[in-house]
Parts: structure tokens; sequence; C-alpha cells
């Protein structure tokens, strides 16, 4: 039941009483003042005398925050470090074999020595604004762009902008685990939903999750196509998404990184172009005359890197979309930390949005079909074989027969009795394949496996045949794997 109370402008009138988006994080508002007086306490007894309580002085009080140190470990770091070693194959990162080409990045080599704008370079911001707006089909008229330092500076970003500590972010499993650490780090409360056996969201469980006593809900973040389990978001079901956070008044981020990773009959939407200006389009695109128009896309940041499209992982650029109440906010945020993404960065990310463009990511993405085809039958047959011998796991129907529709991944289902770490020290030492452990991820008893790093069919037929003998003792005798 809706509030009865005269909302102010821009503001929403949830069950919860007014809600508004317009509230920012306190700390991104109002950072304390440096004064004299926060520096001229009276200095705390310490030694054999010091009262009970009294704080530990000296080498030992100096640890680093619980915050960071209770938040999820640096997985990737540390399966690469303990198990890549010569002639395995690494199936962990995220990343695609392709790679702009060496004259696009000597066409950008000037002097770059001196600052740039925090915002970011005026001709990249330019050829951005253009392909959100023809591409995306985001109405940048009320929204602006900032350059960052790939998707993650701007996850980090957003929530540092949108919540105070002890606030609460909506994550559907499987989930980056990106986006949890960040979370964690910034004193902000996770809450975990779970997908649909689809491996869609599940609207449901995020309305349970909304709709719960003492929530403090401040955004639900959507990555689609996803990393890890390659689902992407359809239109309608983005849609009632959109609207279900505007109902409760929380922001939705989405994390569109792999915004060109799609296959088959599969279509990603950017939910920023959701709104009543956009109804007709989005009829037409997704053939559902009678879908409700969302009133307002206000309340959508939505989150893109050049990592994967263009190959750029190392040149760290990636880049965000608001609606413009945020922006000095968000310029604020930019300045205290990185200042503005590498310049030179920022010369061949432009350079490759202006030159290459999606025809060129589309001819790399054929090397991927033709990958994802020579794996998929591997990994789906064992999937099904081992949901039928293991009458207790529950797969994701996607896992059982048909691939997922986006990004480079594959989550491979494990016998119950076989850990994962064990599976993956096994993986790498006898089949010379590395993989990352499902539970980084939210969704323990399964594996990540990366493709994009394979170039060609037939390093794709070598992985397959190395799979093939690995499935083959999990499903006769896993107690092998140790």
């Amino acid at each position: 039941m809706l509030c009865r109370r005269s909302a102010p402008a821009g503001t929403l009138r949830t069950a919860r009483g007014i809600f508004s988006l317009a509230r920012l994080s306190r700390t991104a508002r109002y950072p304390h003042p440096c004064s004299h007086a926060a520096f001229s306490a009276v200095p705390r007894r310490v030694g054999p005398h010091a009262p009970r309580g009294a704080p530990a002085r000296g080498l030992a009080s100096l640890r680093a925050s619980h915050r960071a140190t209770n938040a999820y470990e640096a997985v990737i770091e540390r399966v690469l470090k303990t198990h890549l070693k010569p002639g395995v194959t690494n199936l962990a990162p995220g990343v695609a074999h392709w790679s702009v080409p060496p004259r696009l990045v000597d066409s950008a080599s000037r002097e770059w020595s001196g600052y740039g704008a925090c915002q970011g370079e005026a001709e990249l911001l330019e050829a951005l604004r253009e392909k959100l707006h023809v591409r995306n089909g985001i109405d940048m008229s009320e929204r602006e762009v900032l350059v960052t330092c790939g998707a993650n500076q701007a996850f980090v970003q957003t929530i540092l902008c949108l919540c105070d500590e002890g606030d609460e972010v909506v994550l559907f499993a499987p989930f980056y685990v990106s986006h949890m650490v960040a979370l964690q780090i910034c004193g902000v409360r996770p809450v975990v939903v779970s997908s649909a056996v689809t491996g869609q969201p599940d609207l449901s469980a995020l309305r349970a999750a909304l709709d719960r006593p003492g929530s403090r809900v401040r955004a639900v973040v959507l990555c689609t196509p996803s990393n890890p389990s390659g689902m992407v978001c359809t239109a309608p079901l983005g849609r009632a998404l959109l609207q279900e956070c505007m109902n409760h008044g929380a922001w939705l981020v989405t994390d569109e990184a792999y915004e060109d990773f799609v296959f088959d009959d599969h279509e990603h939407t950017s939910l920023a172009s959701f709104g009543e200006a956009n109804r007709s389009r989005d009829i037409e695109s997704t053939s559902s005359a009678n879908a409700p128009a969302v009133a307002t896309t206000d309340g959508v940041i939505s989150l893109f890197t050049f990592s994967k499209s263009y190959g750029l992982a190392g040149w760290r650029v990636g880049y965000m979309v608001y609606p413009r109440r945020l922006h000095s906010i968000m310029l604020k945020l930019q300045d205290t930390m990185p200042t503005h993404t590498s310049r030179h960065s920022q010369a061949v990310a432009h350079l490759a949005l202006q030159q290459l463009g999606p025809s060129w990511v589309s001819e790399q993405m054929s090397s991927l079909h033709q990958v994802r085809r020579a794996l998929w039958p591997v990994i789906s047959n064992f999937s099904a074989e081992l949901q039928s011998k293991c009458s207790g796991l529950q797969l994701a129907s996607q896992e059982a027969c048909a691939p997922p529709g986006g990004a480079i991944y594959f989550l491979i289902p494990l016998p119950p009795e076989v850990q994962e770490e064990r599976a993956i020290r096994w993986l790498a030492q006898v089949h010379k394949l590395l993989l990352l452990p499902g539970s980084a991820f939210g969704i323990p008893g399964q594996l990540r496996l990366s493709y994009g790093c394979l170039a060609n069919t037939a390093a794709a037929t070598t992985v397959a045949q190395r799979l093939s003998q690995a499935f083959a003792t999990l499903l006769e005798s896993s107690a092998q794997v140790r």
C-alpha cells in the first residue's frame, strides 16, 4: 500500500515511506572537514596502568582493517600463483584472445605527460555519447558519461556514491566476485538473491529481499551478459526488474562488460534505454505490445569497459553512465582516486571505437562461436550424465541442455563428494587445465571455465579432449581426484 503523504519532487513513495533516489551516501555528500580539533584529542593512556579496554598500542595495533581482511580473497591471483605451471592451459581469467592492431597503438603515441580532464578526454567522451545513444539506445540528454580505469573502478565509485556504511546492495547468484569484494571493502552489506532455474534473475526473490522488514537496500546489481554464468537478461524481465527497483526506491546498477558477447538468437539490452520516450522501440524489440512502460530510468547507472570487446584489459579503460544530478559527486570521487584514466589509454580506446568499431568486434567474435560449439557438447553431456547419476544434484536448465547465451564462460558441476580445491589442483596437475572455484561466485560445487583465450577450433579441440578424459574419471571413480 502506498504512503499517502505528499512527496517532494524527485522522490518515490513506497511501502516503507518516502524514499528518494536523490539521497547519496553521506560520506560523499559531507566529507568530514579537517580541523585542528581532530588532532588535539587527549592522548589515551597506555602501558601497564592503562584502564581496562584501552586499545593496544605499538606495532601490535598496526593491522589492516577488518573490512579488507574479511573480504573475499583475490581468488584468481592465488589460483594462478599456485597452479599455473608450464604446459597448463589457463582457462581462469576472463579475457578474449585478441587485441587491437599495433598500428592503432602506434598512432595514439604522443606526449601524454600532463594532467588531463577528470571526466575524460573530450574526443573520447564525444564518441562514447554517440555510441551510447546509437548502439545502446540511451537518451543522453540528462545523463553524463565518465571514463574510468576499467569497469571495476566504476563499480567501486558507484557504491561510494550511493551507499553509506551498513547499507545493503542486492547481488544475484551467481555473482561477479569483484562486485562482492567491492561491497565488503566499502562496508556495504551484500544481500545475495537466488536466480531462477532458467539462470535468469528471480523477480519474486528480489521482491522478497526488498520487502523484508528492516531492509536497507540502496541498489540492485545486474550483470548481463553474466560473469560467471553467461546469462543474458531478457528485455521483458529487465523491464520488470527496473520497475521493481523504482517501486522500492532502489538504484539499478548494470554491469554490461560483455555487451558484445552474445550468441545465437540472444540480444543484449541496456536497461537505461527503457522509459516512456523509448516505449515504441522497446515494444518492437521485444514483441511484447502489452509490456508496461517504465516511467523513468533516472535510477539506472550503467557500467561498460574496453577490456573485453576490444581486448584492452591491460590499458584499463572503462566508462560509466549516470543521471546528471550525480555528476558533481562522481567527479569528486574520480578526482580523489585515479584523478583520471591514463590519457594514452584513452587515446587508444578512442581510436578503437572510431577506426575499428562493432564490425571489427564481430569479426573477432566469429572465432569464439566456433570455440563455443566445440566445447559445449562435452560439458553438456557430462552435466547430464552427472545429474542422472547424482539424483540430488540440481542444475540450472541451461547447464543441462542449452549453452549460455552470452559472455565467455561455462559452469561445470562437480560430484558432491569432490571438493573444489582438490578438483582444481587435479585438473591442473593431471589434465593441464586451470579453472576457478565456483564458491568465489556464490555457487559452491562448480567450476568456472573461461574460453575467451582459445583462439581457434584446434585449441578448443585440445581442451575438449582433456575435459573428456577428466569427466570420464569424475563419473567412474571420483576418488582419484586428489
